[in-house]
Parts: structure tokens; sequence; C-alpha cells
């Protein structure tokens, strides 16, 4: 089973009554989106981590909800320098091939006896003996290897899929929206959606007058 990280952007700089009311309604539509498919949900720290089977469909699916800015596949693992540094063999050995070159990029939430750096060195002196033919480049890497550390887990991930942001549909109230067959009509009632609106679509029939194949 893998992780889906969940992030979201907005929702965070919110007061905290205010951010704990987005994430539950962020949420309910999580679960709404992610109907038939097997999964489970877990909130921390900014963060909303999905675990299933099926990461593939979960992050297809999630990419098209509002309020959420990216999602990221990752493998989760212990949060101990000898089980990151595992984690992040085992995915380097997906990624990388003879001739490339690649970083760690290391985050942490709460208290660690590590540092983000000592992750990064040693992951990265992992890779070096694992992975026959790569290189370190720091500043402009060929591959990314990210690993987020949070309390006593940590996720190891090498994909940033980006959604389309925004703030959850539900948060700000309901719209009646007005569509009469124009390209116009569909693009503002989706960027309404995205501004966490509650849409409430009225068709307008323009015929004689206009193409009614709406």
């Amino acid at each position: 089973m893998e992780t889906v990280i969940v992030r979201y952007g907005e929702i965070a700089l919110k007061s905290e009554p205010v951010r704990r009311r987005f994430e539950r309604r962020l949420i309910e539509n999580i679960k709404l989106s992610l109907k038939g498919l097997d999964y489970k949900l877990r909130r921390e720290r900014g963060r909303i981590f999905t675990d299933t089977r099926r990461p593939s469909a979960v992050i297809e699916r999630l990419a098209k909800t509002p309020g959420i800015v990216s999602l990221s596949p990752s493998l989760r693992t212990n949060a101990t320098i000898d089980s990151i540094t595992s984690a992040v063999v085992r995915e380097a050995k997906k990624i990388l091939s003879p001739g490339m070159t690649f970083a760690i990029r290391t985050s942490r939430v709460g208290e660690h006896p590590f540092s983000s750096k000592d992750v990064n060195v040693s992951a990265g002196s992992a890779v070096l003996a694992e992975v026959k033919g790569v290189r370190v480049n720091l500043s402009t890497p060929k591959r990314k290897i990210f690993v987020d550390v949070r309390g006593r887990d940590a996720y190891v991930f090498t994909e940033i899929v980006y959604g389309v942001g925004g703030l959850p549909v539900g948060t700000q109230g309901s719209v009646v929206a007005l569509f009469s067959g124009s390209l116009n009509s569909s693009v503002s009632s989706y960027l309404v959606m995205k501004r966490g609106c509650t849409l409430h679509p009225t068709f307008f029939d323009p015929r004689p007058h206009a193409d009614g194949r709406a």
C-alpha cells in the first residue's frame, strides 16, 4: 500500500477555526471524489494522507478537486536514518540510471535526533553506493528525491502532481451559474468553483438566436 500526500495552500493561511472548517470540507470533498475506491484518510499538520493500493487512480481524481495544490505518491517508512535511507535507495533504483544526476531534498516537522542535512548525506551516500554511474548535483539535478519527515513517520517520493488549487467547494456559499452554450459560461463557472462556491447551473437555451448544442 502506498501513501498519497495531499497538499493544500490557501487553507493554511486562514485562522485556526476557519482552517479547521475548510479542512473538514476538503476531506468531505475528497471522500466524494474517491467514491468506489479502497483507501484510508489521515490528517496531520497541514497535510492529508491517503493510504491506497491504487495511487494513480487517487491522484487522477484528486488533481481535479478544488482546494488541492499538489499530490505525491510516496513510500511511507519509519522516521529513522536507516529506514529513510533504505526507502530512498529503493525509490532511487526506480528512477535513476547511469549518467544521471540527482539530489536529496529533506524537510522535517517535529523533533528528531538528526537534521535534514544528516538525512541528505546518509541517503545520498547510499544511493551513490547502490546505483552505479550516478552523480550528485545539488543545483541542477536531473532527478530529485524528496523526504518529508513528520513525527514518527517519513515519506519518500519523487513525483509532484499539481492540482487545481483554490478553495474547497462548499466553503464560500452558493452561486447560480447561467449556462448559455458559450465557452465563457463554462470557464467562469469553473473559476467560481475554484474559489469555493457551490455551483447551481441554470441552462439557458439560446435557440434560435445561437447554436443550441450546449
